[in-house]
């Protein structure tokens, strides 16, 4: 495949790879830690999270959720 012809005029470039897989060079994002779970997520907040999806409330599921504002949620349980 000639690349260049393909991305003409998309602002694609060239990057060199390493042509030795042992090279100790990385070409892709490091894996980070997961965020610490908070006293209010757990177990609880996610069978809590499941009832109100159920059950179609919408004020629960906004509670559950931890959310000021639950219009936006109005969009995604059937009315």
């Amino acid at each position: 495949v000639d690349w260049t012809r393909v991305l003409a005029g998309q602002g694609g470039r060239t990057v060199a790879l390493p042509t030795y897989a042992f090279q100790r060079r990385r070409h892709w994002l490091e894996k980070t830690a997961p965020a610490a779970v908070t006293a209010a997520e757990g177990p609880d907040t996610d069978a809590r999270f499941w009832e109100a999806v159920e059950r179609e409330d919408l004020e629960a599921l906004a509670d559950a959720l931890q959310l000021r504002d639950s219009e936006p949620l109005a969009e995604v349980l059937p009315a």
